[in-house]
């Protein structure tokens, strides 16, 4: 990484990690953009520079986790292993340890709460959409890739949050188990294979 984008990257974890801060402070539409600059100690232009608006910073923030979340999906054998990847499992265990996950629940989301479903919700999907893409490619899938990706992402948004509102006390290993195998089974079906 070149010293301007170290700059930069610096920058926006500093903008991120104020937000999130905020969060465990304040519900989220009392936030306003003064005090997570004050918090991240930057100016607000700088703020604008990176982003349009907190929600912008927000979703950001989700496309960190998800891009994590997602990065032990690093073979095309673990689209189709029965067992849950580590960071599937470590992400519900992280968010077990902390409580119900304030910045992630609708209600707390105030008059952006549209604008985050939708840009999150796309965010998730492109990340997808773009693992499946290092080990399919379009010819191989009787579903095209981005419907797959759509598909998958449905699942796991759908999924992570009824975790967070009605099974976050149910067993870790066996919720990311279910979720991996009905992930398990939209790409096999889309690869045109027997998920048995």
């Amino acid at each position: 990484m070149i010293r301007g984008e170290r700059i930069i990257s610096r920058t926006k974890s500093s903008i991120k990690n104020a937000l999130l801060e905020l969060i465990q402070e304040k519900n989220y539409p009392d936030i306003t953009v003064g005090e997570i600059t004050e918090r991240g100690n930057i100016g607000r232009s700088t703020l604008y520079k990176h982003y349009k608006s907190k929600a912008d910073v927000l979703v950001d923030i989700h496309k960190d986790m998800f891009a994590h979340l997602f990065s032990g999906m690093s073979t095309s054998e673990s689209w189709f292993s029965p067992e849950p990847h580590p960071e599937l499992i470590l992400f519900f265990e992280r968010y077990q340890r902390l409580g119900k996950n304030p910045f992630l629940l609708s209600y707390k989301m105030g008059s952006d709460l549209d604008y985050l479903i939708s840009n999150i919700n796309s965010q998730l999907t492109s990340i997808i959409e773009k693992r499946l893409r290092n080990f399919f490619d379009d010819g191989d899938s009787i579903i095209p890739l981005p419907i797959l990706a759509q598909s998958l992402s449905s699942l796991y948004s759908g999924l992570i949050m009824s975790w967070f509102t009605k099974f976050q006390s149910s067993d870790v290993q066996e919720y990311a188990i279910n979720i991996q195998k009905m992930s398990r089974a939209l790409v096999f079906e889309a690869l045109g294979k027997n998920a048995t």
